[in-house]
């Protein structure tokens, strides 16, 4: 797929965390329960894979934290670890003008990593408004570096090809490698959340984007100018 051929697309899907918001606002779900909220990790526990499985909907946040650490009550843990977690959060320059722009051409559909707390961050930020559709891991069942995410998602555009689809992502290997490997377009914005070389260290060619941006307003060029 060519860049010419982005403007014939019909639907594009945007992941939010790093893409749509800039990723140096963001603080380390480690540091956050640890520093923030004070709780010390239960011994032999594995906060990684208590994670992985809130993330595909597994557990609830709240069994997350009480699988890992150490805490007696978790009524309120997931309200204090939020608001902790997005104190310093905003959107990426020119955000909301894009979507209001791109959303009058294509439809737009959000495809997100998360254990729910995106959910959240798309409603403080006004986001959810210039979505048709919403597709989070915790509620797929699935992530994004997983096929099956992305074979789903596809079907539920019956009426469409994926071809018709262009993903917008700063994650190679959640944003693009199905995405391209289905035969959707793929556009790799530079990434803020991202640790240097994380997920984006000699990128097989499956993982390398279509078309790679180092911010929104070069992706409004692209499509609409």
């Amino acid at each position: 797929m060519g860049i010419s051929e982005f403007r014939n697309a019909r639907c594009i899907a945007f992941d939010i965390n790093g893409t749509l918001m800039d990723g140096y606002g963001y603080t380390a779900w480690e540091d956050v329960l640890e520093k923030g909220l004070g709780l010390t990790r239960r011994e032999n526990s594995n906060p990684q894979l208590a994670w992985s499985r809130a993330l595909i909907g597994l557990i609830s946040f709240e069994e997350m934290v009480s699988e890992a650490y150490d805490v007696r009550e978790v009524d309120d843990i997931r309200t204090e670890a939020y608001a902790i977690y997005m104190r310093n959060l905003r959107l990426r320059d020119g955000c909301l003008d894009l979507l209001g722009s791109l959303g009058k051409k294509y439809d737009l559909v959000v495809c997100s990593d998360t254990s729910g707390v995106t959910k959240t961050i798309a409603k403080k930020f006004g986001l959810e408004q210039y979505f048709s559709r919403l597709f989070y891991s915790c509620d797929m069942g699935c992530v994004k570096s997983d096929s099956q995410f992305w074979k789903v998602f596809l079907s539920s555009f019956p009426k469409m090809k994926s071809e018709d689809f262009v993903m917008i992502g700063d994650n190679p290997k959640a944003d693009i490698h199905w995405p391209k490997a289905l035969g959707m377009g793929t556009i790799l914005i530079e990434s803020t959340e991202l640790p240097q070389g994380k997920g984006q260290a000699r990128p097989k060619e499956v993982d390398i984007a279509h078309v790679r941006v180092e911010e929104l307003g070069d992706i409004c060029r692209l499509f609409l100018c």
